[in-house]
C-alpha cells in the first residue's frame, strides 16, 4: 500500500443494493466512517474499496467485508 491512496466507503442494503456512501478518503478516515456507520446497529453492510482499484491491485466487484 502506498501513502496517499484514496478509498471509497460503500453500503449494501437489505435488498442487496449497493451504494457509494463517501469517496476519496484516506484509509484511516474511511475505516473510521465504516465504524461509525456500523455503530448505528442497522442491517446494512458497510465496507471500503480503493478509489482506484487497479492501482491497489483489487477487483472493483469484490464482496464486502462482514
Amino acid at each position: 500500500m502506498h501513502a496517499g491512496e484514496l478509498w471509497n466507503v460503500l453500503r449494501q442494503d437489505d435488498n442487496g443494493n449497493r451504494f457509494v456512501v463517501e469517496t476519496r478518503l484516506s484509509r484511516v478516515a474511511a475505516e473510521q466512517r465504516v465504524a461509525e456507520f456500523e455503530s448505528h446497529g442497522h442491517k446494512q453492510v458497510y465496507w471500503l474499496e480503493p478509489a482506484d482499484p487497479v492501482a491497489v491491485g483489487c477487483e472493483p466487484d469484490a464482496e464486502p467485508r462482514r
